[in-house]
C-alpha cells in the first residue's frame, strides 16, 4: 500500500512540473519584476477563399523562449474569444506569421482556419457579402492561463481571474494584414464620368524610387474582376487585395526571394465600362497610364511586363493586349474565355459574333505567349451555340479551333479529361502538373496553353480558377522566364 501511494505521489509530482510555466530556458534565479504586454494585434492571412483571421500576436516587452507557451493536450497558455480552435502557439522576433525561433518579444496564437466542409470555406473570410465591405473586425480578447517566465528571468502575470471567471488579461487593438499593408494605395485619377479611380502598388524592397545602379524587375499588371468596387473598413478599394489570393501572391515573400517583381493592380468606385481607345477615361487609357507611370518612377524591366485577369478581368485584358499589343511579354487569363466577353466581340444586334471572337483570341496568342485556365464545369457565362457548354468546356473547345487554325497551342484535357489538373493538388504535385504539361507543349512546339481543371477540385465553387492556377509555382516560373523581344515603349 505504502509502494502504490509513493507512485501516486510521484506520478503527481510529474504532472505538476509537466504543466509549469517555467521554461527549461530560463534564467535559473527569478526576480520579482514584472514584464509587460506591449501590444496584442489580429493576423489576417488571403487564403484560396479569402482574407481570413490566422492569429493573435501578442507582443511583449522582454524576449519568451518557446518552452514558456504551450498548447497541447496537457495544458493551454492561452484562451481567446474567437470561437476558432488553436492549432500552436509559438515565439519570433520577426513579427512575422509562421517564423519559428526558440526565443522572440512576439507570441502567435494561430488559429486553425482550414473549414473542413469545402463548401463552406468562405464563411471564414472578412469579406461581408451582404455589405460589399471589409468591415474592421471585432476586438479579440486573450486570457492568459498562467505566469510566463521571460527569458531574463522576469515575470508575465496571469489573468487576474482564471478562463472559468471569464477573465482576459488583453484585447487586440488593431490589425496585421500580412501582404496588404505591403501595397501603397493611390489615386490614379478622377474621370470625366466621376469614376474614382485608384491603384494598388507593391515595390520590392529597395526599389522605392528609380535609381541607375538598380537592375530593372518584372512588373504584374493585375486585371480584377469586380472585386475591385469592394472597399475595406477605410473605405478604400481594396478588394482585388483581400478577395482572392491571385494577385497578393506575387508579392509574397516565397515569390519575391526567387523573382523580386513589382505588382499593381486597380481599384475603382464604379464599372469600368468603356473600351473606346481613343477616349482617354477608356481601359486602356487607365492601364497604359499605369504602365508608364511606373517606367517613369521605378526600375522597370520593359520586357519583363506580365498580365494577368480573374473572371471578368479578362475583356479589359483583352482589350488592352489589342491596343497595345508590345505591352507585354505574357498573358495570362482564369475564370475566362472570348466569347464570354462584353466588347468587340458581339455583332450589331447584340449576339456573340463567334468569329470575331476567335479572331481575337488568335491575334492575342500570335503577339503573345499565353496561358488560358479554367475549371471545366465553370458556370459563368453563356453558350453561344446554345448546346449549354460551360465555361471550362467552352474554353477547351477553343483552343481546339485555335489548333485547327493552326496556332500552336496545348490542351490539358486529353481523350476524355485524362490530362486535367487537379485544383486542390498541392505545391509539389502542382509543379509536377505544370512542367508536365509544359514539357508535352515544347515537344509539339506549342508557346500558348489551356489549362482545364477537374469538376470538384476547386475550392469554394468551379469559377475561381485563379487560386491554384496562379499560386502554382510552375506557373509562376514559367511566366518570369518569359521576355519580350521588342521592349514596350511608352513613346510608342
Amino acid at each position: 500500500m505504502k509502494k502504490k501511494i509513493l507512485i501516486l505521489m510521484l506520478a503527481a509530482c510529474c504532472m505538476t512540473i509537466g504543466f509549469s510555466s517555467v521554461s527549461t530556458f530560463a534564467a535559473e534565479e527569478t526576480v520579482s519584476e514584472e514584464a509587460q504586454v506591449v501590444e496584442t494585434l489580429a493576423v489576417t492571412e488571403v487564403k484560396e477563399w479569402g482574407e481570413t483571421l490566422t492569429a493573435i500576436r501578442i507582443e511583449y516587452s522582454e524576449e519568451i523562449d518557446c518552452g514558456a507557451v504551450r498548447h497541447d493536450n496537457w495544458f493551454q497558455t492561452y484562451n481567446t474569444t474567437d470561437a476558432r480552435s488553436i492549432r500552436r502557439v509559438y515565439v519570433n522576433n520577426t513579427g512575422k506569421p509562421h517564423d519559428v525561433e526558440a526565443f522572440g518579444k512576439y507570441v502567435f496564437i494561430e488559429y486553425d482556419d482550414i473549414n473542413e466542409n469545402g463548401v463552406t470555406y468562405h464563411n471564414n473570410t472578412t469579406f461581408n457579402e451582404a455589405s460589399q465591405n471589409r468591415e474592421r473586425l471585432d476586438q479579440i480578447r486573450v486570457c492568459q492561463n498562467h505566469d510566463i517566465i521571460t527569458k531574463s528571468g522576469k515575470v508575465v502575470k496571469a489573468s487576474s481571474a482564471g478562463l472559468r471567471e471569464g477573465g482576459f488579461f488583453h484585447g487586440t487593438s488593431g490589425e496585421i494584414r500580412v501582404g496588404i499593408d505591403d501595397f501603397k494605395y493611390a489615386a490614379y485619377d478622377v474621370t470625366e464620368e466621376g469614376t474614382e479611380r485608384y491603384y494598388m502598388l507593391y515595390v520590392p524592397e529597395g526599389y522605392e524610387e528609380k535609381k541607375e545602379d538598380l537592375e530593372n524587375l518584372p512588373l504584374i499588371v493585375h486585371f480584377p474582376s469586380t472585386d475591385y468596387t469592394c472597399t475595406d473598413f477605410n473605405g478604400e478599394y481594396t478588394g482585388a487585395l483581400y478577395r482572392h489570393p491571385d494577385c497578393i501572391v506575387w508579392a509574397s515573400d516565397e515569390v519575391q526571394e526567387d523573382q523580386p517583381c513589382f505588382v499593381i493592380t486597380i481599384g475603382a468606385s464604379g464599372r469600368l465600362g468603356n473600351f473606346d481607345v481613343e477616349d482617354k477615361d477608356s481601359v486602356q487609357q487607365f492601364y497604359k497610364g499605369l504602365v508608364d507611370m511606373m517606367i517613369e518612377n521605378y526600375n522597370v524591366d520593359t520586357s519583363r511586363i506580365y498580365s494577368m485577369s480573374i473572371g471578368g478581368g479578362g475583356t479589359s485584358i483583352y482589350a488592352v493586349a489589342q491596343a497595345y499589343p508590345d505591352m507585354f511579354a505574357a498573358i495570362m487569363s482564369a475564370g475566362f474565355e472570348v466569347y464570354y466577353a462584353e466588347e468587340g466581340v458581339k455583332d450589331y444586334e447584340g449576339d456573340i459574333n463567334t468569329t470575331i471572337a476567335e479572331d481575337k483570341m488568335a491575334s492575342m496568342m500570335e503577339a503573345h505567349p499565353c496561358w488560358f485556365f479554367a475549371g471545366l464545369y465553370d458556370p459563368t457565362g453563356s453558350d453561344p451555340m446554345g448546346e449549354g457548354r460551360r465555361l471550362g468546356e467552352r474554353l477547351r473547345d477553343l483552343g481546339y479551333i485555335m489548333e485547327e487554325r493552326g496556332e500552336l497551342i496545348d490542351v490539358a484535357y486529353g481523350e476524355a479529361g485524362e490530362l486535367m489538373w487537379d485544383g486542390m493538388a498541392d505545391a509539389v504535385k502542382a509543379k509536377t502538373e505544370a512542367e508536365t504539361q509544359l514539357a508535352r507543349a515544347a515537344e509539339a512546339g506549342a508557346t500558348s496553353f489551356v489549362t482545364l481543371y477537374m469538376p470538384n477540385t476547386i475550392i469554394t465553387n468551379q469559377h475561381w480558377s485563379w487560386s491554384p492556377a496562379y499560386t502554382n509555382p510552375g506557373v509562376q516560373e514559367w511566366l518570369f522566364a518569359q521576355t519580350n523581344d521588342q521592349p514596350y515603349d511608352p513613346a510608342i
